[in-house]
């Protein structure tokens, strides 16, 4: 069903979206290479996934094994490192561009943001457990069921630059 929604705007984008040039066309292959930034890439990678690993271990198996233990307390450290990377990289070299601070009020939508991620993920499992094994409803009539919050996220979505 998501195919076949997203398809013809694929196709659509592009036709309609002009071709232009990018910036750096003239750049050797090995300059490109350098502002690709594959260590600040690779450490936000490896500090997501731990994190994840982590809590889907505790999760399951608990929150005192070492399965939550050392992926997610080596997630942290990488995270942090990720940042001192970043502010160490020349303009246009690093992942998420040292301007990209200096916009007001950016680190408060952030802030915001990582506590309304978690939130809608934490309460979509269960509330679809819910309805689907208790209620003993079809999945479709769930889907109906949480397409409030999906609107309303996208209301708000429109709203918030």
């Amino acid at each position: 069903m998501t195919t076949i929604v997203i398809v013809p705007f694929a196709f659509a984008a592009f036709v309609l979206v002009p071709k232009t040039n990018g910036y750096g066309e003239t750049h050797t292959a090995q300059d490109k290479l350098k502002r690709l930034d594959l260590t600040g890439c690779l450490t936000m990678l490896l500090s997501i996934v731990l994190l994840t690993l982590g809590l889907t271990l505790g999760a399951s198996n608990g929150f005192k094994t070492t399965g939550f233990l050392v992926p997610f307390l080596l997630s942290w450290p990488m995270f942090v490192f990720f940042f001192v990377w970043e502010s160490k990289l020349p303009e246009g070299y690093a992942l998420i561009p040292p301007t990209f601070w200096r916009i007001p009020n950016m680190t408060l939508l952030i802030f915001l943001a990582m506590g309304v991620y978690p939130w809608w993920a934490v309460i979509q499992l269960p509330f679809i457990e819910r309805v689907l094994v208790v209620y003993g409803e079809s999945p479709i009539i769930v889907a109906v069921r949480l397409l409030p919050q999906g609107i309303a996220g996208l209301a708000i979505a429109m709203v918030v630059p």
